[in-house]
């Protein structure tokens, strides 16, 4: 067995709404899925992806880590604008994930990722999913919103 995958996962309650708790899930090439909560005792989960060959780190943190993006919306026909990734333990390999598709991806550090946003291309108001990829990891997935323009009253 080996890892194909690990990535932080936001818990969720009954109704689907996300919870404080965060988990890693782990993906193997047999089809199984582990989790583990980040918080668990004797680090039970970093111990499970050193097996499988991925390292992880002092702390309780492994690859990369998506803590908020900026901005976080931009009106349908505004100027094209620069989305900044903020977060922990990107790399020079890490991707910017736009709405599925890998993006060009500038490495300021490892708490900052930038990408261009075309704000004018945008063919109507819509939520699309951003996250980071680096190598087999992926972080949560966080918004960015475009938005009806705002009509000023004459």
């Amino acid at each position: 067995m080996s890892i194909i995958a690990a990535r932080y996962v936001d818990a969720l309650d009954r109704e689907g709404t996300p919870t404080s708790d965060t988990y890693v899930a782990v993906y193997t090439d047999i089809g199984e899925i582990r989790t583990f909560h980040k918080d668990s005792p004797d680090t039970e989960w970093q111990r499970y992806l050193a097996l499988g060959g991925i390292i992880a780190t002092a702390g309780g943190s492994f690859g990369p880590r998506l803590d908020s993006i900026d901005p976080t919306s931009a009106e349908m026909g505004s100027p094209a604008l620069t989305l900044r990734l903020l977060g922990d333990g990107f790399t020079e390999a890490s991707q910017i994930v736009w709405n599925g598709s890998v993006e060009t991806t500038v490495f300021v550090s490892p708490n900052e990722l930038n990408t261009g946003v075309q704000p004018e291309t945008a063919s109507g108001p819509w939520t699309i999913p951003v996250w980071v990829v680096d190598r087999t990891m992926e972080t949560q997935h966080l918004y960015f919103s475009f938005t009806e323009p705002v009509v000023e009253e004459e």
